[in-house]
């Protein structure tokens, strides 16, 4: 009985995998990540694309509100590529992709510049245009375009009401697509769509 029992109490169990198990474990993820992969790669541009219609659509009620507490009209307008805080001004150009500006324009020409023609801070003297907000560069495969009245600047006057109604429309690289829609009233709403053209 006591060699019965030191037979037994000498065996060893080995823990682990054997190459066979590890090899059909590996070929198995391997299966599951090819098709998990593109369903990835559009979930993370249907996130990027909500982000920066979020970031845009925050920006227009932000501009929104300050016209209301101001009592004035504020714009936001594209950057123009040389330069960080001079908007764009040829008629032509409607792309926001460089960033843009949110001011204050005190004699409603929804022009960012020097001219000093309000009283801001009712001190009796005429203050200039006030810089609200700078937005940074998008990336490269983020492109932004706008239509109509909207190419030169989007506006709010001091009622909270859009200076002229228009839409923002916003691609990632080629492939997905929303659009902002800006209604007279100032209201701001987001649609989905095929493509921009």
């Amino acid at each position: 009985m006591n060699t019965l029992s030191n037979s037994i109490g000498s065996l060893h169990f080995t823990k682990g995998f054997t190459l066979i198990e590890m090899m059909t474990t590996l070929s198995v993820l391997g299966i599951l990540m090819s098709i998990a992969t593109p369903s990835m790669k559009s979930f993370i541009e249907a996130s990027r694309m909500s982000t920066v219609t979020n970031e845009i659509a925050t920006d227009l009620f932000y501009i929104r509100s300050e016209s209301l507490k101001r009592r004035m009209n504020v714009y936001i307008c594209p950057i123009k590529s040389s330069s960080d805080d001079v908007c764009e001004t040829t008629a032509s150009v409607s792309d926001y992709t460089n960033g843009w500006l949110m001011f204050t324009d005190c004699n409603s020409n929804g022009v960012y510049d020097t001219a000093m023609t309000c009283d801001r801070d009712g001190d009796g003297t005429n203050d200039g245009f006030e810089l609200i907000k700078v937005h940074d560069r998008l990336a490269n495969d983020i492109r932004i375009k706008t239509s109509g009245s909207f190419r030169q600047h989007i506006g709010y006057t001091m009622s909270g009401r859009s200076t002229n109604g228009g839409n923002v429309c916003i691609t990632i690289a080629s492939k997905q697509s929303k659009k902002i829609i800006i209604a007279i009233t100032g209201r701001v709403r987001i649609a989905d769509i095929d493509n921009c053209d």
